[in-house]
């Protein structure tokens, strides 16, 4: 595949990401718990476990998180910090848990994982932020409600790649290029 026709793929992917990371902000209405979100942007993640290397996915969460920051102006705000502890700290242990256990564990598995470490993520944010380990009280919740935050995710980004499989849309992705 041209080096062209992998970033344009890849453009869409993050295009997709924004939409979904745009849509939860604006229209899904927030939950009484602080912290808590479905987190829709976290199912492009995974769908491009499957089709990108892991510093393409990388580099597709730094350029989401900064471009909806921008775009939400949350940009250098508490928001931005937490929602960037929590997705990098996400993304390593999705990208381990992957190479270790796929394809023993599927897309779900790894949503649930991903789900856990990013409510560790944004509370280590916190942590740093404010200086009390208080704070991470609020883990047991936070991770009591990532279950079926990280299944509904895991769901449809396994749905998604089974049906763009199906398509075969991106199946010459699937061999992924350094």
């Amino acid at each position: 595949m041209s080096r062209s026709s992998r970033l344009a793929i890849f453009s869409m992917f993050l295009a997709f990401g924004l939409i979904l990371q745009a849509v939860e902000a604006i229209y899904l209405p927030s939950l009484p718990i602080p912290g808590i979100k479905l987190g829709l942007a976290n199912m492009v993640v995974l769908m491009m476990l499957v089709y990108f290397t892991p510093l393409e996915i990388f580099l597709h969460v730094i350029a989401r998180l900064v471009l909806s920051s921008l775009i939400l102006g949350s940009f250098l705000g508490p928001a931005f910090y937490f929602s960037t502890g929590g997705a990098f700290l996400s993304l390593i242990a999705i990208v381990v848990f992957h190479k270790l256990l796929y394809p023993r564990i599927s897309l779900i598995g790894l949503s649930l994982v991903g789900a856990t470490f990013h409510n560790i993520g944004q509370l280590t944010v916190a942590f740093l932020l404010v200086k009390t380990a208080a704070v991470y009280m609020q883990l047991p919740l936070l991770l009591f409600a990532s279950v079926p935050m990280g299944l509904i995710i895991g769901i449809a980004a396994n749905y998604s790649v089974e049906r763009l499989s199906k398509t075969g849309q991106l199946n010459h992705l699937t061999i992924k290029s350094g």
